[in-house]
């Protein structure tokens, strides 16, 4: 009884160790996505924002984004106003 009881607390505790694992290398892939997504928003952006530039567009890019700026500190990064009280999206 007692090797039974011992072969079932070693496989208890081998899961457990699997299982941190697991969740190691679920948040490392995570985090991988998370870049890489991270860095194609940036390279778009920055090939969007040197075209606009080249073609003296940007005040029309920064009015196509503006509606979507709702941050303060992000509508004054464009020189935007900030948003009215009215202006401001609820977050439900």
């Amino acid at each position: 009884m007692t090797t039974t009881h011992t072969a079932l607390d070693k496989l208890k505790t081998s899961r457990e160790k699997i299982n941190v694992r697991i969740q190691r290398l679920e948040a490392l892939e995570k985090e991988r996505r998370r870049k890489n997504e991270t860095r194609r928003k940036f390279l778009i952006g920055d090939v969007v924002l040197r075209d606009a530039r080249k073609n003296k567009t940007m005040q029309t890019l920064i009015a196509k984004v503006a509606p979507h700026l709702t941050r303060a500190s992000d509508r004054r990064l464009f020189g935007l106003d900030k948003l009215s009280d009215e202006e401001t999206p609820s977050e439900e």
